[in-house]
Parts: structure tokens; sequence; C-alpha cells
């Protein structure tokens, strides 16, 4: 199949020479009378020499001067082809079209299939070989065209179909590795936030824990200073050893202040208590007298 296309390639520069000598010929014979047949006899002649700029020149005044003919149109749409400028040639040919009869119609067919083909327009050529077979159906180079065209189309349709499947596949892929991104940024941004959440909820103990801590202390303090008040006002209602009434300070034997043994002497006070006490009281006046007086001395001379 690979020769088939090279001498398809062959055939169409081969086909436009052909096509275009015979449609002058044509020409010439059928408008001899008219002005523009040596115009395109000229063109047809510079085209032969591959002048293809100078034959353009020409088939453009023949257009001009014989405007409703298809033959300088159809020739100046071959220099085009010839120059690889398949979209401007494809418009001559559609202009030619419209001016031809059913002989140059098929020709015009063919190559508008040849400009289609050469565009990779596979189905639009396909059209076109099989206007010009119905035209001529004995054309065998319309025919020969037509199966590389169909041959050409479902290449290309596979590799259509190649293409789209491999996009597919690649959009699927970078779907996938999108989801996967998204996942793990979301694992990623949940263990954040659970982190922070953690974070806080310690803080939040720590807080409270230092709270019911200082709480602790602080009750503890209270109690410890009830405690202390509860203690002061016991000591306070219940004085200790060696004291007498509250603002009474007593000495060593429990008599209390202004009591106190003076040497020698009794005061006027401590001798009215004194007679006061010997009446009421079944102690001798020599017993409670000891208790206020005694006479300071030394030691003993000896041990009786």
């Amino acid at each position: 199949m690979k020769n088939k296309k090279n001498s398809y390639k062959k055939f169409l520069i081969g086909a436009a020479v052909v096509g275009i000598l015979a449609i002058g010929a044509a020409g010439t014979f059928v408008y001899k009378f008219n002005t523009s047949d040596a115009t395109i006899a000229a063109g047809n002649q510079e085209f032969a020499k591959q002048q293809y700029d100078a034959a353009m020149q020409k088939y453009q005044q023949a257009q001009m001067s014989a405007p409703i003919f298809a033959e300088p149109f159809y020739n100046a749409a071959n220099v085009l082809y010839k120059q690889d400028k398949f979209e401007d040639a494809q418009k001559l040919l559609e202009q030619a079209l419209t001016r031809s009869n059913e002989k140059i119609a098929e020709f015009l067919q063919f190559n508008l299939g040849n400009v289609a083909f050469n565009a990779k327009q596979f189905e639009h050529a396909i059209a076109r070989y099989e206007d010009a077979l119905r035209l001529n159906p004995d054309d065998k180079d319309a025919k020969y065209n037509l199966e590389l065209a169909l041959l050409q189309k479902q290449e290309q349709d596979q590799q259509q179909q190649q293409n789209q499947d491999q996009q597919q596949n690649q959009d699927q892929q970078n779907q996938d590795q999108q989801n996967q991104q998204n996942g793990q940024n979301n694992k990623d941004q949940q263990q954040q936030n659970g982190q922070q959440n953690q974070d806080q909820q310690n803080q939040q103990n720590g807080q409270q824990q230092q709270q019911q801590q200082q709480n602790g202390q602080q009750q503890q303090q209270n109690q410890q200073n009830q405690q202390n008040g509860q203690q002061q006002q016991q000591d306070s209602q219940n004085p200790q050893n060696g004291q007498g009434q509250q603002g009474q300070p007593t000495d060593e034997q429990g008599n209390e202040q202004g009591q106190a043994y003076v040497p020698g002497e009794l005061t006027q006070e401590q001798a009215e208590q004194l007679l006061a006490a010997v009446g009421g009281n079944s102690q001798t006046l020599l017993e409670k007298l000891q208790q206020y007086l005694y006479v300071p001395g030394g030691d003993p001379d000896k041990d009786w």
C-alpha cells in the first residue's frame, strides 16, 4: 500500500499537467475565434515550462476577457495546486464548476478531490471522487484515488480514536492524581486540625488543672486561716497555766498581781484582805500571814 501511495503522488502531478493540456487544446478548438484563446495557449506554454507565475498572469487575463468560460479558472487552479496553495485552488475550481459543461465538470470534481486529499480532508475527497465517477463511471484514476481516500480516512479515524483514548487515559490519570492529591491534602488538613484541637484541649486541661490547684491552695489557706482564728479564739477563752484571769498575770504560787510577797510589812489593802480571809476560812492567821510575809535570809549555818 505504501507503493500505491507514492504512485498516487506521482499521478497527481502528471494528472495536473495532462488535464491542463487537454483542456487547453479543447479550449483552442472550441474557442478558436475567441480573443482569450491565444492567452490561454500562452499560459499553457508557460505552465509546461514550470513558469507558474507567468502562466497565472495569462490565465487571469483570459478570465477577464472571457469570464463566462471555465477553462481560465480551471487552469489557474492547477497553477495554485502546483504551488501547494490548496485552499485558493479549491475556490477557483468551484468557480470553474459553475461555468463548465459535463465533460469539464468531471475534471473539476476529480481535481477537487485531489485538493481535498492533499489537505487531508479525506471525507470531502471521497465525496468529490464519487461525483467524478457519477459523471464518468469508467474513470480508473477516480476509482484508484477513491480507494486511497477511503484507506486514508480509515487510518485517520483510527488515529483520532487512538488519540482520543490516550487523551481520555491521560485525563483519567490526571484526575486520579488530583483526587489522590486532594485526599492527601484533606488527610493532612484533618491531622493538622486534630493536632490543633488536641493542643487546645491540652491547654484547656492545663488551665483547668492550674485553676483547680489554685483553688485547692486557696481553700487550704482559708482552712488554715480559719483554724488559726479558731485557735486564737480558744486560746483567748482558755488561759494557760501560770496565768490568772484575763489581764491578771500571776506569780509562781498562783497569787494575783498586787498580792506578791513584800518582805517585812503589809500594805493597808493586804491587811484588810488578810482579816477578811481569816474571818471566812479555817486557816489560822499565822498560815495566812505566811503567804503574805516572809523574812529574807541566807542559808542556815547547819542542817537542822
